[in-house]
């Protein structure tokens, strides 16, 4: 007697979760998404080409320091000991502002990556919102989360799409 509701119940929420199981879920690679649509890789270039010229400069004085080091050791036997540590002790103190100005710089370019991209995912969210809803999705995950997933749960390469087709450009600040 005391079986029989225990059998109800356990069928009505066996029911309920597999039911609730049935949800849909999609899973999308947004490193992908960053990288392939064209305002991602407009995004990654224009960070590049920041590196690249910060690189030309950081270089630049590289070698005017290795320069100054070379002649402070080729006058190492003409300058009295005195005015030989003054000249290293001013050359170190130029490599150490090198050294910080560098960082800060270095920094600065990695906090500029950090915001860009949070700002274009801000862009992005909606058209994921509005893909969501379309397509009765209840979670988009993210990939990388995944342990194994089927691939027709995949929806990066639609939302690829539907993103160069709305957003165009994409300035760094």
């Amino acid at each position: 007697m005391f079986k029989l509701p225990l059998i109800v119940i356990s069928t009505v929420l066996f029911g309920f979760i597999f039911t609730s199981a049935n949800s849909d879920i999609s899973f999308i690679d947004m490193d992908k998404v960053l990288i392939s649509t064209k305002v991602g890789s407009s995004v990654v270039k224009q960070i590049i080409e920041i590196e690249k010229a910060n690189s030309a400069e950081f270089k630049k004085k590289e070698e005017e320091l290795k320069d100054k080091e070379a002649k402070i050791i080729a006058q190492k036997n003409i300058l009295d000991s005195e005015e030989f540590k003054k000249k290293v002790s001013n050359l170190r103190s130029q490599i150490n502002d090198y050294n910080l100005n560098r960082q800060k710089i270095l920094k600065n370019i990695n906090k500029k990556k950090i915001d860009n991209t949070k700002e274009l995912l801000k862009l992005i969210n909606p058209f994921l919102v509005k893909y969501s809803e379309d397509n009765s999705i209840s979670i988009i995950l993210q990939k990388k989360d995944i342990i194994v997933g089927k691939s027709n749960l995949d929806i990066t390469n639609d939302v690829i799409k539907i993103i160069d087709k709305n957003i165009s450009k994409f300035k760094i600040k």
